[in-house]
């Protein structure tokens, strides 16, 4: 018999597990950190959601994805269908309708509400810039994308409910 060879690794099992049910967020998506180094939140990619729906696991998929994540509530006119004001000790009231029983809450995630505000905000700066150049008839076109806009949000509240 000769001399037994054996390695250690270096790898350890301690130094590899990484979970966690709440932790830090980052400030701008309001999302999960990524990484363990700085305690974030595990990955569930694009095969994992497609594996999840194909195993009937909607609820689960909603719960991770959306709920754990970046869960959003924001109130919309029904009427014009934009976002209506809201303070905790006054109800939701539209500024533009100036009303306040016809408002929806909607639950989104916090993402597509700046995704949103960015397209708003996005089409009013061309609206300003077209005035300047090009008159009122590019005005009215752009009235006509900022209404699909609202239809958007719209379809969106039905989709959700």
């Amino acid at each position: 018999m000769g001399p037994v060879y054996y390695q250690r690794l270096k790898h350890l099992v301690d130094d590899k597990v990484h979970g966690r049910s709440t932790g830090p967020l980052a400030n701008l998506t309001r999302q999960p950190l990524e990484g363990r180094a700085r305690k974030g939140g595990l990955r569930l990619g694009e095969m994992e959601r497609d594996c999840m729906i194909a195993h009937g696991m909607s609820s689960l998929l909603r719960e991770r994805l959306f709920y754990a994540s970046d869960y959003y509530t924001i109130y919309v006119c029904n009427r014009c269908h934009l976002p209506a004001m809201y303070d905790k000790r006054t109800v939701p009231k539209c500024q533009i309708c100036k009303e306040e029983g016809s408002i929806s809450k909607i639950e989104l995630p916090y993402a597509c509400k700046l995704l949103f505000q960015e397209e708003q905000l996005f089409l009013k700066k061309i609206k300003n810039h077209f005035r300047n150049f090009l008159g009122q008839n590019m005005i009215i076109l752009l009235n006509i994308v900022l209404k699909f806009m609202k239809v958007r949000v719209y379809m969106l509240k039905i989709i959700i409910y």
